[in-house]
């Protein structure tokens, strides 16, 4: 209840800072078939990012673009390599522009300019897709090539947008969106969606929004299990957020899936004398740990062993993960 009050205060106070009180902003995106399963049904499918909207102190909201979940931007004047702003103004959606729209179609629908029903050909210039390779919200572009955000003119990619496809409500197992079908025409592949999603939730720091998804109620913040840690086993490696208080724990495992969309899962358990003890939820099973703090060469690090039972087969595994840093 205290994390939902807090997020009803900041969503009412944002609300109120745009002028609207029924509606919350949304986003458009490029969206393929895939990401589109994923982001309607999968409950921990969102990336969270500061994208400058809202009241007090831009706070946090859910993201979703990723390499195949593109965000649809107007960009006047932009050269490549520049950075841009993440906000209202330039990403297509009900906020567009500083004004307000019934949704980010209406809003894309300004850029008909010959009222055809089809945004193309120069209708497209200044139009871009944001396609953020390792969804984190933020423009990167110095982690590698195989990893870099671009920033891609739509008319490099498509033959335009067709919004004589009527827009309908999808709703999925986790959320529900506006899709309007193979809206999108591409010129030498079949045609894709365009999906929008609001932004219903806001969060006071990145991490919160995270360990919200694991009902995280309350975080002591000098708890030895409490932080940010990072893992590796084998050739795969990631994050655990972790916020403990007193005996309880709860957190999120994140790592880098098969699609280099990044999976986030919730574990709930309990912590005794230096030992953790929690289940983790994933779509192939329920994992158990069982964690014990120790220290090497002065870092903190976290042993655990893990037991899960997928497709009828027991698989247990060791792993470590070392202290990277706090919550704050």
């Amino acid at each position: 209840m205290r994390v939902f009050g807090l997020c009803l205060m900041l969503l009412l106070a944002w609300q109120s800072a745009w002028g609207e009180e029924t509606s919350p902003p949304s986003v458009l995106y490029v969206a393929s078939e895939r990401h589109t399963s994923l982001a309607l049904n999968y409950a921990y499918f969102p990336q969270f990012a500061r994208l400058g909207f809202g009241a007090p102190d831009t706070p946090w909201h859910p993201w979703f673009g990723s390499r195949e979940l593109l965000a649809l931007l107007y960009l006047p004047g932009y050269e490549m390599g520049q950075a841009f702003e993440r906000s209202p103004r330039t990403m297509i959606g009900s906020r567009f522009d500083g004004k307000v729209w019934k949704s980010g179609f209406e809003a894309l629908r300004q850029f008909d300019t010959d009222q055809n029903g089809v945004v193309e050909a120069d209708e497209l210039n200044d139009l871009y897709v944001w396609q953020d390779m390792n969804s984190s919200g933020t423009f990167d572009v110095g982690i590698g090539q195989k990893r870099q955000d671009a920033l891609i003119p739509c008319r490099t990619l498509y033959a335009g947008f067709d919004l004589r496809t009527a827009a309908v409500r999808k709703a999925g197992y986790a959320r529900e969106g506006l899709l309007a079908p193979f809206a999108v025409f591409r010129s030498h592949t079949s045609r894709i969606h365009l999906l929008e999603f609001a932004i219903q939730e806001t969060f006071t720091d990145r991490f919160r929004g995270y360990l919200s998804y694991a009902d995280a109620k309350q975080i002591d913040p000098e708890h030895a299990f409490s932080g940010e840690w990072h893992w590796k086993i084998r050739s795969q490696q990631g994050r655990l957020l972790l916020a403990a208080s007193g005996r309880e724990i709860r957190g999120i495992v994140q790592y880098e899936g098969r699609h280099a969309d990044i999976i986030n899962l919730p574990l709930r358990g309990v912590v005794t004398d230096g030992q953790a003890e929690w289940q983790s939820i994933s779509p192939l099973g329920l994992t158990r740990s069982v964690v014990r703090l120790s220290q090497e060469f002065g870092q903190s690090v976290l042993k655990g062993q893990a037991w899960s039972t997928r497709d009828g087969k027991l698989q247990t595994w060791k792993w470590k993960a070392y202290y990277a840093k706090s919550l704050d």
